[in-house]
């Protein structure tokens, strides 16, 4: 076995089948950059990507300004901008319920599994 990092288009052609088979969003290879594990004819045996996946928000108004349909404006524009760079999908942190209510209404689905973030990477990190 031997680890090897793939550029991001041979990560597209090469795990998006993979990734595909599991029911999972299609890579980027604007966005992608993969470590894989291949046994001694080349085969993947196990992948570990990082991805740029984006963030939407925060998301604010001005309070005089809200009730007039501005976000709604704004998200539309944003999902334009989307699908031109082939973002493979967003997530949204609701931090208020006005939030919560526009990804339901976007169709977005509710985060299940657990998540978890840190704010920073490296040594001594806890």
């Amino acid at each position: 076995m031997k680890l090897r990092w793939l550029d991001s288009g041979e990560a597209v052609d090469r795990l998006n089948p993979i990734i595909e088979k599991q029911g999972w969003s299609q890579l980027n290879e604007r966005t992608v950059r993969a470590l894989v594990a291949e046994d001694d004819d080349g085969k993947i045996i196990a992948l570990l990507v990082l991805q740029m996946f984006p963030i939407l928000g925060p998301e604010w108004v001005q309070p005089e300004s809200r009730g007039a349909g501005v976000m709604y404006q704004l998200h539309e524009e944003m999902r334009k901008f989307l699908t031109e760079v082939q973002a493979r999908g967003v997530m949204v942190i609701a931090e208020s319920k006005v939030a919560d209510k526009l990804c339901q209404r976007e169709g977005m689905r509710r985060v299940e599994n657990p998540v978890y973030i840190a704010a920073s990477f490296g040594p001594g990190v806890n």
